[in-house]
């Protein structure tokens, strides 16, 4: 358990906040403007892991046919509240576990709402230690054997099966016992339709199979019937075609699988119009394929829930059982800055070390919280749903918990003049600086194309718009070499650049980028005339005027400030 907590939560200053940042991420706080009377949101993220051991009961029951192999068994648990009292412990499992492994019989939990006061009795205990088994109490009052009110003792019931009503053979009732029913394919006249003149009797002449055909040649050509039209092709006749001689001109003749009769023989009953009963087949009653036909037995089953035994019992006992287990939890006091889990989880221990701050083994106690680890056990409990005086209950915390502060504060960006907040996690120990936003980030859009073409044009033509730009970047240039002369950027400085800069929009993302160049340029390059060139001597000299400003924003212009300012000037 973290002992150092009171040093996690000592108040956080904007002044504090500044060192941090100037000594772990130099490069960025040379551009960040912090305003010294902004709030400070704080954020205090725990992350706790708890060790800890539970204790649940649960009230069961189990119910069983009173097996000759467990009677003697269960004669030990008879004799009811007078012989046993409220609760007895249960010394071995035997019976359950012949039960559960002979058997497949379980017990199943009941509600404890139905009884009172059943869970208080002590834990089993070892060298103050819980035991992890836990002995069963059963409970002599619900504990007891009794005639099957299934079947009342006598080990069967009647069948089940609705048609068998406890009779086992009966007349068939699809045939009414006569073993044959009336055939589904012809309805009991022995005949159907014939299936090739559709029950006409008639077919068209030389229009299928079965039907009479006559075959003759005229001229060069072999042709069948007239196909139902009662005429044939004739070259030698009037009008090219003939009467059919098959038809004769009628273009139907009679069907050949029917003879004319329009029906034929059912192929399902044969012709006699009925079939065996499907249901009995043929036999004329019906045997029940469930319940036992011996005298004794006769129409019944056994009984499900005695299997034959006529005799049920059952225990209703108390359960416990103890688990160990691990949770994890971050969680925040004060303000919550939004930061994921795994980033704080990243800044704790890797295998952290529990303590122990609690042990209860009955009526004796330990507890060691300290200011902290009260409150957070507190938390960790509610989520688990434990209790320290009821069932689930907890009888063994051991706590590590971590305080990881963390701050969010806003900035102004000394060349952009851009708002942008940052959060730092773990301020006290190995912080990390979080940024939420990049002012030097370019984005390419229609605006700085815009920009680059109109800057093309008035370089070309030496536009007033473009040297006044020009003159703009080189003094920025100037203003950045200057505040960067004695290898530190105060407050005061940043403020007067910001001020001299105003914002970048009139540049281009290229003219943008040399200038976060510059400013971020591990060692400056020597200045040139080129830098130093202005559209006029008035120009210049304001340039001269803003750059001794900025020296001595401070409060005095130092050696290396000065000497800077006079190369300068020797170089206009």
């Amino acid at each position: 358990m973290k002992t150092d907590a009171s040093k996690q939560f000592e108040s956080i200053k904007i002044a504090q906040i500044k060192e941090l940042l100037k000594r772990i991420v130099p490069d960025k706080f040379d551009k960040m403007i912090i305003v010294d009377g902004q709030p400070v949101e704080r954020g205090n993220y725990i992350f706790t892991k708890l060790k800890y051991q539970n204790v649940e009961r649960q009230v069961e029951q189990i119910k069983f046919p009173l097996y000759g192999q467990i009677k003697d068994n269960f004669a030990e648990f008879e004799g009811g509240v007078k012989k046993f009292g409220e609760k007895v412990p249960i010394n071995s499992n035997g019976i359950f576990e012949t039960l559960e492994q002979r058997y497949e019989i379980e017990s199943e939990g009941l509600l404890t709402s139905d009884f009172n006061d059943v869970f208080n009795f002590p834990l089993d205990a070892l060298n103050n230690e819980v035991s992890v088994q836990q002995k069963k109490y059963f409970l002599p009052e619900h504990t007891f054997q009794e005639t099957c009110d299934e079947c009342n003792g006598s080990k069967y019931i009647k069948c089940p099966e609705d048609e068998c009503d406890g009779r086992h053979s009966w007349t068939c009732t699809e045939c009414h016992g006569d073993g044959r029913v009336t055939c589904n394919d012809c309805g009991g006249d022995g005949k159907i339709p014939c299936d090739e003149c559709n029950g006409l009797g008639m077919v068209k002449c030389g229009g299928g199979a079965g039907s009479f055909v006559a075959r003759h040649t005229i001229g060069n050509i072999a042709g069948g019937g007239c196909g139902g039209t009662g005429y044939v092709k004739d070259s030698k006749a009037l009008g090219g075609e003939r009467v059919c001689k098959t038809c004769r001109g009628k273009g139907e003749v009679p069907c050949e699988k029917c003879g004319r009769r329009g029906e034929i023989k059912c192929s399902t009953c044969m012709g006699k119009g009925q079939v065996t009963c499907p249901e009995c087949d043929g036999k004329r009653t019906i045997t029940c394929p469930t319940c036992y036909g011996d005298k004794e037995r006769l129409g019944t089953v056994d009984c499900p829930q005695c299997k034959t035994i006529g005799t049920m019992a059952q225990i209703v006992f108390v359960n416990t059982f103890v688990t160990e287990n691990e949770y994890e939890k971050v969680f925040c006091l004060g303000n919550d800055l939004s930061i994921p889990d795994n980033q704080i989880i990243s800044h704790a221990q890797p295998k952290p070390p529990t303590q122990l701050v609690y042990k209860k083994v009955n009526d004796i106690i330990f507890s060691e919280y300290d200011e902290y680890s009260t409150e957070y056990a507190i938390v960790l409990e509610k989520d688990l749903g434990l209790f320290k005086d009821d069932f689930p209950l907890v009888t063994k915390e051991e706590l590590f918990y971590q305080v990881v502060p963390c701050v969010k504060l806003s900035y102004m960006h000394m060349l952009t003049n851009t708002h942008h907040d940052f959060t730092i996690l773990n301020f006290w120990n190995n912080p990390e600086v979080i940024f939420h936003s990049e002012p030097e980030q370019l984005k390419q859009d229609l605006g700085n194309v815009t920009k680059s073409v109109g800057g093309f044009f008035g370089k070309m033509f030496k536009t007033k718009g473009y040297k006044t730009k020009e003159d703009k970047k080189n003094e920025i240039i100037l203003l950045i070499h200057l505040a960067r002369a004695d290898g530190k950027i105060e407050d005061q400085e940043k403020i007067a650049l910001s001020k001299s800069i105003g914002n970048l929009e009139d540049f281009t993302n290229v003219e943008k980028q040399k200038l976060f160049d510059v400013m971020n340029a591990p060692s400056l390059p020597e200045l040139t005339k080129e830098d130093v060139q202005f559209s006029s001597k008035e120009r210049a000299d304001e340039v001269i005027k803003n750059l001794t400003e900025l020296a001595r924003a401070d409060g005095e212009i130092e050696a290396v400030e000065n000497a800077l300012i006079d190369r300068i000037k020797s170089l206009m």
